[in-house]
């Protein structure tokens, strides 16, 4: 800070309220003249005033986002029931009153997922730093035999700067269809006539009944 001799006070530098949200100024006004009216002054000091001058930095929206990875790659079983959460990933924001939107950007072949904001430390007055808490999770049915891996792309918002991750969801294939025959064109089931004590090397298909 800097003040002028009749009181003005400018600035000689570029504030940021991540660094330093506050000043404290101590100023002094005088006037020149000796204090002749009071008997304790035996210095000739001149007038004086003391004054507090207290400088508060508002916060503003410059600082993107940060998730706490760079990118995660996780598995899970294909028939993974809908509603299950199954990765929770943090971000942080400098910017004191900042409050993150979280979502899907690409990636999310029919919809299968969802990323929302669990929790945050908004309501923590001595907080320094905003810090908030998504989750990712199933909202559809999967099929490793459809798709066996996502390549997601999520983001966290702060109404203007954005931030990125890439999640890689791998699917685990399990044992979801049952063995089945492959039975001739118009049939259900077979049925054979064989004459008792008779051997047969193999059931004629053409004989089917």
């Amino acid at each position: 800070f800097f003040v002028a001799l009749d009181g003005t006070i400018t600035t000689n530098y570029t504030f940021d309220r991540e660094t330093t949200n506050r000043y404290r100024l101590f100023l002094t006004a005088y006037d020149g003249a000796p204090v002749w009216n009071d008997p304790t002054n035996n210095t000739n000091n001149p007038n004086t005033q003391d004054f507090q001058f207290d400088v508060q930095v508002i916060d503003v929206n410059d600082v993107p986002p940060v998730f706490l990875n760079s990118s995660i790659v996780i598995s899970i079983n294909e028939t993974t029931a809908i509603g299950t959460g199954i990765v929770n990933i943090t971000c942080t924001d400098t910017d004191y009153d900042t409050i993150l939107d979280f979502g899907i950007s690409s990636g999310n072949t029919n919809n299968v997922f969802s990323f929302m904001m669990i929790s945050d430390n908004s309501a923590d007055s001595t907080r320094t730093v905003y810090q908030a808490t998504a989750q990712l999770y199933v909202v559809s049915y999967m099929s490793y035999e459809t798709l066996s891996a996502y390549n997601l792309e999520l983001f966290a918002f702060d109404t203007q700067n954005l931030a990125k991750i890439n999640v890689t969801v791998i699917l685990l294939p399990q044992n979801t269809f049952p063995p089945r025959f492959q039975l001739m064109p118009g049939f259900v089931d077979y049925s054979y006539t064989v004459t008792e004590n008779q051997a047969y090397a193999y059931l004629n298909p053409s004989v089917i009944i």
